[in-house]
């Protein structure tokens, strides 16, 4: 069997693709603000001491700034001032969730769910709630529970978002349910479109059970025109591996064809070194396989 050198290397790639700058920007700002509203809270609490909804904004305030003491107590208050406030238990158990207080977490994400549900409250809402409630289940090493009701959250997203299918999914590959996993990523698909990102974990989940299934989803991300020298190497890999050598040969030369087609600069990046690593390491192995000289040259 021939190992898929560059997988590890992909991940990689697809991981750094897939962060989005602005959103780090935003969370850096957003961070930043929070100071200054913390401020502008505490001077409308001073005012306003029995008003509710400040509290619990001064509490979010400083949820942002990772003071999850302060945040606690604020948000403690304002259920304390008006208990029919459903989103304090929101924020609370989003303050005991990053505390890593989960059995806290746990039981107040219930209530606010529990809430919603008798509400009837928007299906976004409850989305996000269940969403949470996953990651704290989690957090507490329950990957199967944790897996339903990412999927109920996807289910209840209204926007065409991967996010809840693709945590669903990898909450199935941590249970060791790889099939599982890869119905997520499928109902994700037609849900939110053929993303990298979801098809690249249909591949992880897939390759070693039902390699034919992860075929599947690399012939997918080669469609979708991205990162071409890379997913044609894991496909050669991954035939190699299924003792189809010509077929592996084939999926390498187009590999190699891509590879050539970028400037000097990639080819010579790092990222570009270990994709002509890997080329050069399957040709030899499939020539040492075959007998056959045939197969394309080092990139």
């Amino acid at each position: 069997m021939i190992p898929t050198v560059f997988s590890s290397l992909l991940r990689l790639t697809v991981l750094i693709t897939v962060l989005s700058a602005s959103v780090q920007v935003s969370m850096l700002h957003a961070h930043g603000a929070a100071s200054g509203r913390i401020a502008k809270m505490t001077h409308a609490i001073e005012h306003h001491p029995k008003d509710a909804s400040l509290w619990l904004k001064r509490g979010r305030y400083y949820l942002e700034k990772y003071h999850y003491d302060e945040a606690e107590a604020d948000i403690k208050k304002a259920l304390s001032l008006q208990p029919d406030l459903i989103a304090g238990h929101y924020f609370l158990a989003e303050t005991w969730y990053y505390s890593e207080k989960y059995a806290r977490a746990l039981g107040e994400i219930d209530r606010f769910i529990l809430a919603l549900e008798e509400r009837g409250d928007a299906p976004n809402h409850q989305a996000k709630a269940h969403g949470l409630k996953a990651g704290i289940l989690m957090a507490l090493h329950l990957p199967d529970e944790a897996a339903l009701y990412y999927g109920h959250a996807a289910l209840l997203t209204t926007a065409q978002n991967p996010e809840f299918y693709l945590l669903a999914a990898q909450a199935y590959v941590q249970a060791d349910k790889p099939s599982s996993a890869c119905e997520w990523v499928d109902k994700g698909v037609i849900a939110a479109g053929k993303l990298d990102v979801l098809l690249q974990q249909g591949f992880e989940a897939s390759h070693e059970g039902h390699p034919e299934r992860a075929l599947g989803y690399l012939d997918a991300m080669i469609a979708n025109g991205k990162r071409l020298p890379a997913l044609y190497l894991q496909k050669a890999e991954l035939l190699a591996t299924l003792e189809l050598p010509s077929e592996a040969g084939a999926a390498l030369k187009q590999a190699q064809k891509h590879f050539s087609a970028w400037s000097d600069g990639k080819q010579q990046s790092i990222y570009g070194e270990e994709v002509k690593a890997g080329i050069e390491q399957l040709h030899n192995r499939l020539n040492d396989l075959l007998g056959n000289a045939d197969q394309p040259t080092n990139a």
